[in-house]
């Protein structure tokens, strides 16, 4: 395939011309998209996908008739791919479990090329998860660390080795403490603030990234922008809460129009797609193009991300190499 110059690609790319353009790279592979509910990016993510030939799509959200709407949004669109819908709740481990073993069974699925780490909660009241950990922190990271990794024998078999791509956000910059021995992503020591925990949860989806890559899987971390989408149903007093949030946060990107549903998964199908021959492993995109998270978050020393990779395994209770 000839390599495509993704320089033409914007904050407002429609996703199925991203799709479009890396069309090669869909075609016969395997893919899976966490938070694959309707009126989500991650729905929108799988029925790009499904116009362009993949073998199979894995969809995994909470709830089995969600899935079953975007599960039939999939096969409108082309009902030769094969869809495996499964349900999984990320905030608890044995869901994870369980969800894992049902797409380790699949005897259809005999590797994946692309894992897609999408879904997210975003702000809202202190909660615990089932497992007892803050509830932002327990979805939007344990869930996929504990997945995928439960995953990494499918990933591992994928001719390439496996992919996965990690959908954090802007308010990683959120997060500020002066050095790893401050770094509390459980909430053990510090108080909580609803911006507060969504940066936490958000950092560490970079980081996981920084530890992928230390163990050879390709991985991608983005920031999506701001989309029209059923993400924010937990904010506390609606988006004016997040504006003042963000609006003095240090090094904090541009906000950027509101994209579409259409508009939304671009930046994440760009990390999903592009060659790896093109792209530094581990690199952290930002409307379609190459970014740079925070300094926190890039993580010079690899101190941070040894920190969130030894409380994620103990957390989990069993070990990743």
């Amino acid at each position: 395939m000839a390599s495509f110059n993704p320089a033409g690609f914007h904050a407002l790319t429609p996703g199925n011309e991203v799709v479009a353009a890396y069309s090669e790279r869909v075609a016969a592979r395997t893919f899976l998209v966490t938070g694959a509910s309707p009126t989500s990016i991650g729905c929108t993510t799988a029925t790009f996908l499904a116009g362009a030939k993949p073998a199979a799509i894995i969809l995994v959200a909470r709830s089995a008739s969600k899935l079953a709407e975007t599960t039939a949004a999939v096969t409108a669109i082309d009902s030769n791919v094969y869809v495996l819908p499964v349900v999984i709740d990320l905030s608890s481990m044995a869901s994870v479990r369980q969800g894992a073993e049902t797409i380790l069974s699949d005897a259809r699925i005999s590797s994946i090329d692309v894992v897609i780490n999408n879904a997210a909660i975003m702000a809202g009241p202190y909660e615990k998860s089932p497992d007892g950990i803050e509830l932002q922190f327990a979805t939007c990271h344990i869930g996929h660390f504990l997945l995928t990794l439960l995953l990494a024998p499918k990933l591992r078999a994928s001719a390439e080795g496996g992919r996965v791509v990690n959908v954090s956000s802007s308010g990683h910059r959120k997060v500020n403490f002066t050095g790893v021995a401050d770094y509390d992503p459980l909430f053990e020591y510090k108080s909580y603030e609803q911006w507060d925990g969504y940066g936490n949860a958000k950092l560490a989806n970079i980081l996981f990234t920084k530890g992928l890559v230390a163990r050879g899987f390709q991985s991608y971390s983005l920031h999506p922008g701001s989309v029209y989408s059923s993400l924010g149903t937990r904010i506390n007093n609606d988006f004016e809460s997040a504006t003042k949030a963000f609006h003095n946060v240090p090094d904090m990107e541009d906000f950027q129009p509101f994209k579409t549903l259409q508009e939304g998964p671009n930046t994440q199908l760009v990390a999903a797609l592009r060659p790896a021959s093109e792209i530094p492993n581990g690199s952290y995109y930002f409307q379609c193009q190459i970014g740079e998270p925070s300094a926190l978050a890039r993580d010079e020393s690899g101190e941070l991300t040894k920190k969130l990779w030894d409380i994620s395994e103990k957390v989990v209770g069993q070990k990743f190499d």
